[in-house]
């Protein structure tokens, strides 16, 4: 099959599409930064999902795409809140619209368990929103879709962003972890490899038209 992801660049993203290679499919990365990750067998596209003419091409002859592109860092969303809607919600829109007029079998939208909480600020926002967007289309338009909450990722190829990787580099470096928050809260995780097999998992059909929380 025809895979595109878009911010196929990052962290969980290119762990995913290297496991969709694995299988055998043809896959291409859709992200605003070459990915130090790209295998032979795989494509890779330079555009801005903020773009329509450019998502618009890129989906075209594509069975399914896997929706990981966005301004994930919950500090930055908080900074810039209007970049991160823009990027966050109208981009998802515009992707929503391109496979919607592709005929696109299955969009597969990367949320997270923030959508359940309070907390995540503008980040949870836009998940939210997303996920009621694509649910619409659902109903109105019949795009099939896979809705996947993530809980919080750890493993290979993290950034600064990546929680886990702070606490282990301020428990190795300062001998102390220090967070946020009141200690009382809990948190559910989840490896990046554990995370990619799901997501190849969820292309059966029994997970169309579900949300499904990977913790």
């Amino acid at each position: 099959m025809k895979i595109l992801i878009t911010g196929g660049s990052g962290f969980l993203a290119s762990h995913i599409a290297d496991r969709l290679s694995s299988e055998g499919h043809q896959v291409t990365i859709l992200d605003i930064r070459e990915s130090e990750f790209l295998r032979k067998d795989q494509q890779f596209i330079l555009a801005n999902i903020k773009d329509y003419e450019s998502i618009y091409d890129a989906i075209s002859g594509v069975d399914y795409v896997y929706h990981f592109a966005a301004v994930a860092d919950i500090n930055k969303t908080v900074e810039e809140p209007a970049e991160s809607i823009h990027v966050n919600i109208l981009g998802t829109l515009n992707l929503l619209e391109a496979c919607r007029k592709h005929g696109t079998k299955r969009f597969i939208f990367a949320s997270s368990v923030y959508v359940q909480s309070k907390t995540g600020s503008f980040y949870r926002v836009a998940k939210h929103s997303c996920e009621m967007m694509i649910e619409e289309y659902a109903r109105r338009f019949s795009l099939e879709y896979t809705i996947l909450r993530f809980g919080t990722l750890y493993g290979k190829r993290s950034d600064h962003s990546n929680s886990v990787r702070n606490y282990i580099l301020q428990a190795l470096k300062q001998k102390k972890i220090t967070l946020f928050g009141t200690g009382e809260e809990v948190r559910e995780y989840i490896h990046v490899y554990d995370a990619a097999e799901i997501s190849l998992e969820i292309l059966s059909q029994k997970y169309s038209g579900k949300t499904m929380v990977l913790t």
